[in-house]
C-alpha cells in the first residue's frame, strides 16, 4: 500500500527537514557558493543578476515589466538588478518606440560572454551539487519541483 500525503507529512512536519526549508538551504548555499566562485574568477556578477541575463537568453528585448513577471521579481529589485547590469554594460535599456513609460532590455555581447563564463563554474557546482545522485533520481527531483512549481503558480493565481 503506497503512503498519502497526509502519511508522508505526519512524520516530517519536523520544520528543520520540512521540504520547504531543506529546498531553501541547499538554494542558499548554491547561491553563496556561485557568488564566491564568481568573484574569485573576476566575473562581476550576482546569481540574482545572472537570472535576468539568462532570462534574456531565452528570449531577447524583453520590456522591463516582462522580465520581471518571468523570474518572480518584484518591481524594485528588477529596477535595482537592471541598473546595475547596465552599469556593467551587461544589458542595455532602451525607451520603447511607442511607449515611453516602457523599458526594453537587451542583451549586450559583453552580457552574453559572461553568462557563457559564469555557466563553466555553475556546471563545476552542478557536478559537485548532483555527486552520488543518479541520473533518474535528477530527472525525478526536476519533474516533483516542476509540478510543486505548476500547483502552486495554479493555486494561487500567480502569474508566470
Amino acid at each position: 500500500m503506497s503512503k498519502t500525503i497526509d502519511d508522508i507529512m505526519s512524520k516530517t512536519i519536523d520544520m528543520d527537514y520540512s521540504l520547504y526549508l531543506v529546498n531553501g538551504y541547499a538554494s542558499s548555499m548554491i547561491n553563496k557558493l556561485l557568488n564566491r566562485a564568481f568573484k574569485a574568477q573576476n566575473i562581476d556578477i550576482t546569481t540574482e543578476q545572472l537570472t535576468i541575463l539568462n532570462s534574456l537568453c531565452k528570449k531577447d528585448s524583453q520590456s522591463q515589466h516582462s522580465l520581471s513577471t518571468n523570474t518572480f521579481k518584484g518591481k524594485g529589485s528588477i529596477t535595482r538588478l537592471i541598473d546595475a547590469l547596465v552599469k556593467n554594460e551587461y544589458v542595455h535599456r532602451i525607451s520603447h518606440p511607442n511607449d515611453r513609460r516602457t523599458n526594453i532590455i537587451k542583451l549586450t555581447s559583453k552580457g552574453s560572454e559572461l553568462v557563457e563564463k559564469a555557466k563553466n563554474i555553475i556546471e563545476k557546482y552542478y557536478r559537485k551539487a548532483t555527486r552520488g545522485i543518479s541520473a533518474k533520481e535528477i530527472e525525478i527531483m526536476q519533474n516533483l519541483a516542476i509540478k510543486m512549481h505548476d500547483n502552486l503558480l495554479n493555486e494561487d493565481n500567480i502569474t508566470k
